[in-house]
């Protein structure tokens, strides 16, 4: 059909926003992600949110669904 979205392995960040505009309230359940393949471009991104203090609004597709939310990098502890 043409409702179901073409899967896809891909992140989009569409912008980025001050962490503190993002209420905890609105992070439902969170997901970890990891380098796929190019370990640079992961690390330049993570690196890039821990010294901005922002968070990346992203859209991806997983199991036939679209979502939107925000990338946060956070330490291991």
């Amino acid at each position: 059909s043409s409702l179901v979205p073409a899967p896809s392995r891909s992140v989009r960040v569409a912008s980025f926003v001050p962490r503190a505009a993002v209420d905890p309230r609105w992070i439902e359940r969170p997901y970890w992600l990891g380098p796929d393949g190019e370990a640079g471009r992961y690390a330049a991104l993570v690196r890039a949110l821990e010294e901005s203090g922002r968070v990346g609004i992203a859209r991806w597709t997983m199991r036939s669904r679209r979502y939107a939310g925000g990338l946060l990098a956070l330490r291991e502890r």
